[in-house]
């Protein structure tokens, strides 16, 4: 007996038993739908504060009741040309739709990480310069090195 014809033995032995049991698991799907829609009927949206300075931002939040936290990021290179003292990162993200006592957290970066972050931002592009350099260098040389043995 081959593939498809054990398939469809096993079908049309399962088929009465799953009939009987259709109704009971649409009708406990549904129950759980219910449930969810219930639940999330009093989520409310996060506004997205996101770029705004940290005053503006933690006014909307407790305007519309959220508890937040204002978490200072470390210095990276990432943030070097970014305001200082305002938003740069959210979490849950603004427009999400979350239940009323959600706890956001507010990311963001004062002035002296600010210059911490560009002052890394300029020693990498920096040592990317110089690597850059360095290989001109070594190109020329084998080029160099290449024209005189050519001549030979």
């Amino acid at each position: 007996m081959g593939k498809i014809q054990l398939i469809g033995k096993a079908v049309k032995i399962a088929a009465p038993f799953v009939i009987k049991a259709a109704p009971a698991v649409i009708e406990q799907v549904n129950k759980i739908n219910e449930q969810q829609k219930e639940k999330k009927k009093d989520y409310i949206k996060i506004p997205d504060v996101l770029s705004l300075p940290i005053s503006e931002a933690t006014e909307v939040l407790t305007k519309y009741h959220f508890n937040y936290s204002l978490i200072k990021l470390p210095a990276d290179e990432k943030i070097a040309l970014q305001p200082a003292n305002t938003v740069l990162r959210l979490t849950p993200k603004g427009g999400s739709n979350v239940a009323p006592n959600t706890f956001v957290k507010l990311y963001y970066a004062d002035e002296e990480i600010v210059n911490e972050s560009m002052q890394k931002r300029d020693t990498t592009l920096a040592k990317k310069t110089a690597t850059k350099q360095k290989h001109k260098a070594q190109l020329k040389t084998v080029a160099d090195k290449a024209k005189i043995f050519s001549k030979h």
